[in-house]
């Protein structure tokens, strides 16, 4: 993220003096606002599923590993990374499109398919990384779609607050 370069013209805009300042915290805070959102959207989804079994409130967490819900959190949790890695990436005036970086911009596609790959048809990675697997794939179609919307929506947050 940080390799891209800087503009080849200085902008009319001056830049923030401080990170410390309403508009970026504002900014931030509407972020992780709508990643909240969209995971306790994505529980819900989740919970109301027929083929979904509730956890053993019983018993204590490595005994309920691995559950539906830790399964939707990862996945929808790691294209979130990656959509504010996009979205956070400001170009102009400051700095060159974030196509100019060509690291970071073949990284987030081989991770935004690595992603795509483990929400869809995860294979062996499920007992590695201790998730259940889900065999609806309607539903990790509606988790992919949810991920999409996110994207739209973090992007015009950014576009329109700053």
């Amino acid at each position: 993220m940080g390799k891209t370069a800087p503009a080849k013209e200085l902008g009319p805009e001056r830049p923030q003096g401080t990170l410390i300042n309403p508009l970026v915290l504002g900014s931030l805070l509407l972020q992780t606002g709508l990643l909240v959102a969209v995971q306790v959207i994505c529980y819900f989804i989740t919970v109301s599923q027929r083929w979904y079994i509730p956890l053993n409130s019983t018993v204590t967490a490595p005994e309920n590993l691995p559950n539906y819900e830790n399964t939707v959190v990862f996945c929808i949790s790691g294209f979130q990374y990656l959509i504010l890695a996009v979205v956070m990436s400001k170009g102009y005036p400051f700095r060159r499109p974030l196509y100019s970086n060509v690291f970071f911009l073949v990284a987030l596609l081989v991770l935004f398919g690595l992603m795509i790959w483990l929400t869809l048809y995860p294979l062996g990675f499920m007992n590695m990384l201790t998730l259940k697997g889900i065999d609806d794939m309607n539903f990790k179609l509606v988790l992919l779609g949810m991920a999409t919307l996110h994207f739209f929506m973090a992007f015009v947050l950014e576009v329109r607050g700053g």
